[in-house]
């Protein structure tokens, strides 16, 4: 479960016209919330000594509203949501962010085994009914996530030299995405953006350019782009995964 605030607006959507407390419960498909209950605790985590009443919401959206009288007299209402099969749209969630890790790496067979589980995961999400398998594949996406996130940060550029230091404004490294036709994701990929200084050229730049990264194990070469609209492609690779970085050059 977590608590939120959500805010209550007028019939245009500009002012606020209520705050409401809530409280969301996720169950797992197929099970229901029962015997509901709930204690108050201090930061200090001791258990506070609230009037709390529990009743059958009459709004469809919540199932309970929890009338709160604290010890200094406050009175508070608390709305709860039960939402359901939310253990399977956050393993999905997972898997979508381990599929845009894992898109940055040209694919060899480690990749390939774990784009293979990955997709096993999906069809048992589907079918979820179990807290510990829930909290065990949860455990394996949080595994495959670290270890493509890891291996993005050894890739990391620290320096960009090109031989003047009238040559770049700026330069900064970020992610990409390609979609489809209906607006889903397909794949995302990484992008060196150097801005380079009025009257320099992109040969100037790209003649001289020296990249540094986090790791010094790691190689590079530079060859001509595969993908419009960027100058050339930096290939990094530590031996063993390899990820094209396109470089965009821009005018400060």
């Amino acid at each position: 479960y977590e608590s939120d605030v959500n805010e209550i607006y007028d019939d245009d959507g500009e002012t606020v016209i209520s705050v409401r407390s809530e409280l969301i419960c996720s169950v797992l498909t197929g099970s229901e919330l029962k015997n509901f209950n709930v204690s108050i605790y201090s930061e200090e985590e001791q258990e506070n000594n609230a009037e709390l009443t529990i009743n059958e919401s009459t709004d469809p959206e919540y199932a309970y509203v929890v009338n709160v009288v604290a010890e200094n007299g406050l009175e508070y209402d608390v709305y709860v949501r039960v939402l359901s099969d939310q253990a399977s749209v956050d393993l999905l969630r997972r898997v979508r962010e381990c599929r845009e890790e894992i898109s940055l790496f040209e694919e060899n067979e480690s990749i390939r085994v774990d784009k293979q589980r990955l997709s096993e995961i999906i069809a048992e999400a589907e079918e979820l009914k179990d807290e510990a398998a829930y909290d065990t594949i949860k455990m394996e996406l949080q595994d495959i996530y670290s270890k493509y996130s890891q291996i993005s940060e050894k890739f990391s550029i620290d320096t960009v030299k090109t031989g003047s230091e009238n040559v770049l404004g700026d330069w900064w490294s970020s992610t990409r995405e390609e979609y489809d036709e209906n607006d889903s994701w397909l794949y995302s990929y990484a992008v060196l953006v150097l801005e380079r200084n009025a009257g320099v050229t992109d040969e100037a730049i790209l003649g001289k350019l020296e990249l540094g990264f986090t790791e010094e194990s790691v190689t590079y070469e530079i060859t001509d782009s595969d993908r419009e609209g960027y100058a050339k492609v930096i290939k990094i690779t530590d031996g063993e995964f390899v990820q094209k970085r396109y470089i965009e050059i821009t005018e400060y």
